[in-house]
């Protein structure tokens, strides 16, 4: 009866169809189970668009319904364009252009905090009885690798003492592991700081050497200056080109003070996942005494700053031999709250400014070649941009581990 049936009318009924139930036609006869492989390997598009439209766990179906199906998603899986969202009830997201949004489960034992994201895993930190936690989060496997604390981590003296912690979410290609880094401060700036680095592979936390002049606060008296250096908490980081960047900023404490105001300045520490070393980039004198917001991102592979402006547009900086300020991007109706780059895109996401708590807010989508801005079709009232360009992992937690939460 298939023979009367047009492919394409074959097709949209595939469209329709979830996974298991193309499954089910699948068994139903040999000849149907020829036509849809036959139709699924001549119109590959019909897996992704299916793909797209599947919560993480229901893909793992999709790779099961036969041989076909599990090559094609494996394929496919790669170009399914993922954003990581968070919610305004601290709830985590995520979505694709026109797609319903996916919420992930992620243990609900405090509330989370988001690193980074790379490779289709994602870092969180939780916070617990005045604890800090780390876990790393695939969202395809929806498992959680919970990692130890770290001794700095794991000991109350430096919380009373005034310490803080910031991280880092990296990847080393040469060993395909990945890392997290920890920069504990303290609030008396003639205290080093301490940084520490974990690797999945080893599965331990190690301190590691951060002696250069960059992480190390000048304490000579002698010295009309000061210098104490900390991450700067409204940026994100990002992994680029095998470094870690934040924004962050030295604040310069002259010893005459009662004359000389304390001045900041902004930078980007970088630190080198695999030669395990700091270094540090200056920013144009317009942005390194910027007062407002700033933001790091990475757009069409170039390290880039997001500089917000009162009236709630925003400038957008780009670093290829030199920093250029290359365009100001701003919504007809609105202010935007935040603007995040992809790496492999001239488009950025844009998040509008919500009026009001609870307020619903479309995600768009701003094409930095064509100067065209349009509405992604995802609604929701979100408050922050976590990540772009997120891809699935098939391999990483894919058996269970000790470390499993």
């Amino acid at each position: 009866m298939y023979d009367y049936v047009p492919q394409d009318i074959l097709e949209k009924i595939l469209h329709r169809l979830p996974p298991k139930s193309i499954g089910r036609c699948m068994a139903v006869c040999k000849s149907w189970n020829f036509l849809i492989k036959k139709l699924i390997l001549s119109a590959p598009d019909i897996v992704e668009e299916i793909l797209r439209r599947l919560p993480p766990r229901s893909i793992l179906n999709c790779m099961a319904v036969c041989r076909s199906w599990n090559f094609l998603v494996k394929k496919r899986i790669s170009s399914i364009p993922l954003f990581l969202l968070q919610h305004s009830d601290d709830r985590y997201f995520l979505c694709s252009p026109n797609i319903q949004c996916s919420y992930l489960l992620l243990p609900h034992d405090s509330i989370k905090s988001f690193v980074g994201a790379l490779n289709g895993v994602v870092c969180f930190t939780s916070h617990n009885n005045f604890k800090t936690r780390i876990s790393l989060f695939n969202p395809l496997r929806g498992r959680v690798l919970k990692l130890p604390t770290s001794p700095m981590m794991d000991d109350y003296t430096y919380l009373h003492l005034g310490f803080s912690f910031e991280f880092g979410f990296c990847f080393d290609s040469k060993k395909n592991d990945f890392k997290v880094i920890s920069i504990c401060y303290s609030n008396d700036i003639r205290v080093h700081p301490v940084v520490e680095l974990y690797s999945v592979n080893q599965g331990a936390w190690r301190v590691i050497n951060a002696s250069s002049s960059l992480m190390q606060p000048s304490i000579n008296l002698s010295d009309p200056e000061l210098y104490y250096y900390r991450i700067v908490h409204c940026g994100q980081q990002v992994f680029y080109q095998g470094n870690v960047h934040w924004l962050a900023r030295k604040k310069i404490l002259y010893r005459n003070h009662e004359q000389r105001q304390p001045s900041i300045i902004y930078y980007i520490l970088i630190f080198n996942v695999v030669e395990e070393k700091f270094n540090e980039m200056v920013l144009p004198d317009v942005l390194a005494n910027f007062l407002r917001r700033l933001d790091i991102t990475v757009i069409d592979g170039c390290l880039s700053l997001i500089q917000y402006l009162p009236g709630g547009s925003c400038y957008i900086w780009m670093k290829r031999e030199s920093w250029s300020n290359i365009q100001s991007v701003y919504l007809s109706e609105g202010k935007i709250e935040q603007l995040l780059g992809q790496n492999k895109s001239s488009e950025v996401l844009v998040l509008p400014h919500s009026s009001w708590p609870g307020e619903t807010v479309s995600l768009h989508s701003y094409d930095l070649k064509s100067q065209r801005m349009r509405d992604l079709g995802v609604e929701s009232t979100f408050i922050r941009l976590c990540a772009s360009d997120l891809t699935y992992n098939l391999s990483f937690l894919d058996k269970k581990s000790n470390g499993e939460g």
